[in-house]
């Protein structure tokens, strides 16, 4: 499925929390847009009831450049994304000059006189409500909005005369006075209740439950499910739990993939495939499969992080993934869809490079299964399809030999075998077309009897590879030549990784 998260899962729910938090930050940019211009009419009322329509065209200027401001940090925050640092920065500035043009609007409606800390109180309700945070960021960011008030008065009274006489009239410092009071109480109270806000969120993470799971967090989604970190309450530990979407949104074909996933892979035992604790349905019908939680990268994130991967460590990811597929194929089990996505690098205590196979989703019990013709559904990754399957022809285990061999192709050369654009040609690619020797994509000599094995997983007839994963396992295992990939290394590439990969999270069956 993809499901991936930070490097720990504290991380990952801080990522989740990024998301959320620049979702809210894109709503209130687009309220403020919609919202902002209509107050140009309160202005000139305002300015018309104290006698100054003189100042109109300067208070409609300033209305024009705040909304200009608006429009651009929504667009930032829509289609750039920005990181958590700039998002805080982003909160600051947009407050500041929130304030700083509320400010400029109100000093010659009166000066220290005017009502211009009531738009302070409305930017600060404003962002109680729609960007619930911790109750220091709220604080401060609101406190920098109102500071720009007497900031902007003390500016204006160097080239105000009417404005520096008003430090001198005590009627006017009491309201300046009792504004700023109020304000800072508003700001008070403000803060709190965002901060109330912020905490309720949080809860409602620790708070929905399944059964015996406690739902944590949600790390990834599909088609048909969404994946959770969630608490084994009974036994005190975290796990991966899928959880169906709603049965009533989904066809019978879907409702019995996620069931054939749960009893394929909880029928296999070998320590290289995903472990299934439980699978079942909760009192109101939600089903869901209970896994192991993974804390690693899978092939395709492990490539995109370290580039072609040497044949020696190929050759232990690709020996483990042949374990898995063995006992699969010795049960009658296809698993249909291997590809990078599916085999997940993790560590079992202090042995790391251990590899899991994962989803089972579209697997069948039993040599073949639907073919192309017979439901007009093609199975599997268009970049990792064996022909026979791209032709409209059942599956067997030769077909997974022939993926098998695409991911080693993938995991050698850091390319798949047909990068095509569409995925027409990708099809047709694996119908009639032999790729590159991998030495000959990679530009440097391999192994020779690595490549051989690769080359031969990839024949287009499946009667010309290898019969079963065991002969490719022993092929793989009498390749000499290919070096060492101790546990050593495995254990100096992981930890020298650690602090600048982002690492997944992940369970999937």
């Amino acid at each position: 499925m993809g499901e991936s998260a930070g490097h720990t899962l504290v991380s990952t729910r801080r990522e989740q929390q990024l998301e959320e938090h620049r979702r809210a930050f894109e709503r209130l940019m687009l309220i403020g847009c919609i919202a902002w211009p209509p107050f140009a009419i309160v202005d000139a009322l305002g300015a018309k009831l104290a006698g100054r329509p003189d100042v109109i065209p300067m208070l409609i200027s300033v209305r024009a450049l705040a909304f200009i401001v608006a429009l651009f940090v929504y667009a930032t925050i829509r289609w750039s994304r920005p990181t958590a640092r700039a998002l805080v920065i982003l909160d600051y500035l947009v407050f500041v000059l929130s304030g700083f043009f509320v400010s400029i609007i109100s000093v010659p409606l009166g000066g220290l006189a005017s009502r211009g800390f009531v738009g302070i109180l409305l930017v600060a309700v404003t962002r109680a409500s729609l960007m619930p945070s911790h109750w220091r960021r709220a604080a401060t960011v609101t406190l920098a909005c109102a500071a720009t008030w007497p900031a902007t008065l003390a500016l204006a009274s160097l080239r105000m005369p009417e404005v520096r006489a008003q430090w001198s009239s005590s009627t006017a410092l009491g309201d300046f006075a009792y504004g700023m009071l109020f304000t800072l109480g508003a700001i008070a109270i403000c803060s709190a209740g965002s901060h109330m806000l912020w905490a309720a969120r949080q809860q409602v993470h620790e708070a929905r439950r399944l059964g015996n799971y406690r739902l944590k967090m949600r790390i990834g989604g599909g088609g048909n499910g969404d994946v959770w970190v969630a608490r084994q309450d009974p036994l005190g530990r975290d796990v991966a739990l899928k959880v169906l979407k709603d049965r009533g949104q989904l066809d019978e074909e879907k409702i019995r993939r996620f069931e054939r996933e749960a009893r394929a892979a909880a029928s296999l035992r070998h320590p290289n495939t995903i472990r299934i604790i439980e699978f079942g349905a909760s009192d109101d019908g939600v089903l869901f499969i209970a896994m192991e939680l993974l804390d690693g990268l899978d092939i395709d994130a492990l490539v995109e992080v370290a580039g072609a991967l040497p044949p020696a460590r190929v050759i232990k990811l690709a020996r483990q993934a042949c374990a898995s597929l063995l006992e699969a194929h010795s049960a009658g089990i296809v698993h249909r869809d291997i590809k990078p996505g599916n085999f997940f690098v993790t560590h079992v205590g202090e042995d790391y490079d251990f590899l899991k196979l994962l989803d089972f989703g579209v697997a069948h019990v039993g040599e073949g299964g639907p073919s192309l013709t017979d439901s007009g559904i093609l199975f599997g990754t268009p970049a990792y399809m064996p022909p026979e399957v791209c032709s409209g022809e059942r599956a067997s285990t030769r077909s997974d030999l022939y993926s098998l061999g695409a991911v080693i192709y993938f995991m050698l050369t850091g390319t798949p075998l047909f990068p095509d654009k569409t995925f027409a040609e990708t099809v047709m690619s694996h119908i009639s077309r032999m790729p590159d020797l991998p030495s000959a994509r990679l530009g440097k000599p391999l192994p020779q009897r690595l490549e051989k094995a690769v080359m031969r997983c990839l024949e287009k007839r499946r009667q010309d590879r290898y019969r079963s994963v065991s002969e490719l396992d022993a092929e793989l295992a009498a390749c000499e030549d290919a070096g060492q990939w101790t546990r050593e290394d495995a254990q100096a590439f992981w930890r020298g990784a650690r602090p600048s990969v982002t690492m997944r999270v992940r369970g999937a069956a």
